[in-house]
């Protein structure tokens, strides 16, 4: 199950959702989970971003400059004023599942699904008195 945790940008919050995450994860209380953080990255002596980057769950980290991912300000009283560009915005991801290499998982599926794709084919073609062999990877 993925759990997206993106608090308010206040650093005690911040701090507090990051242990929460990082006290369901040391006591197994999740299993088979990732996690995604969305926070600021350039913070100074920001300790919640440090632990994230040091954790042995962290997959993968992403940190987006200051004018690049827009935010809402819902209190704007003006529609012009309402995308802003506060911070700088880091994606972190933690998960427990073994981080596996792309190529080696792709293949298999796409095979998979393929051979399910061929096997349906053949059969419909069966069903209309079509006598086509295909030949299966």
């Amino acid at each position: 199950m993925t759990y997206y945790v993106s608090p308010p940008y206040d650093e005690s919050l911040i701090q507090l959702a990051v242990d929460h995450v990082f006290n369901a994860l040391d006591n197994h209380l999740v299993s088979q989970s990732t996690f995604i953080f969305c926070i600021p990255g350039r913070w100074t002596n920001f300790s919640a971003l440090d632990a994230l980057k040091a954790s042995s769950w962290m997959q993968d980290f992403t940190d987006y400059p200051k004018d690049k991912l827009p935010f809402i300000d819902y209190m704007a009283t003006n529609e012009k004023d309402r995308i802003i560009y506060p911070t700088d915005t880091c994606i972190i991801t933690l998960s427990t599942e073994i981080k596996k290499e792309k190529t080696q998982s792709i293949p298999s599926r796409t095979k998979k699904r393929t051979n399910e794709i061929e096997e349906i084919e053949d059969y419909n073609s069966k069903t209309t008195n079509e006598t086509k062999k295909r030949k299966l990877d």
